[in-house]
């Protein structure tokens, strides 16, 4: 998951998808929760990119230890709930 660190726009571009879903599908927390958090984890990157972040000096990142297993679990939970979502939508229009 370091490729978050060397392109921040990824996680960007998973945040906005995120939200493009949540406005698309019903809009639930569980969607809102998971774009909020990776498109504020995709600024936070991006501020470490920049002089006002992280000086050279600190390679070993320990946030990430907190954040990617956060990340992930908010990633999961709204891939399930939009799979459901889908499969719930596709069984109305079926009928």
């Amino acid at each position: 998951m370091s490729i978050f660190v060397e392109y921040p726009f990824i996680a960007l571009l998973i945040g906005a998808v995120l939200l493009g879903t949540y406005f698309y599908l019903k809009r639930t927390k569980i969607l809102i929760s998971a774009a909020t958090l990776w498109l504020i984890y995709g600024v936070y990157e991006l501020m470490m990119r920049s002089p006002l972040g992280c000086a050279p000096e600190c390679n070993i990142r320990v946030d990430l230890l907190v954040i990617y297993p956060v990340l992930l679990l908010s990633l999961l939970l709204a891939s399930g709930q939009t799979a459901y979502l889908l499969l719930k939508q596709s069984h109305r229009s079926g009928k």
